[in-house]
């Protein structure tokens, strides 16, 4: 998951420095980014969880 965000990220910088991104591209990258913290968070999470038993 994380590998295919960040992937996913830098196509979308080399993208967005090539021209302005249209308003789909925004939403989609808006989407990814609530991902990628989602997936951080609950990583977090987890590992917190473990931590503590």
């Amino acid at each position: 998951m994380q590998r295919a965000t960040l992937a996913l990220r830098v196509a979308r910088t080399l993208v967005d420095r090539a021209r302005k991104p249209s308003r789909a591209e925004r939403i989609i990258g808006g989407m990814l980014t609530a991902c990628s913290i989602a997936d951080v968070t609950a990583t977090a999470f987890t590992d917190a969880f473990k931590g503590g038993r």
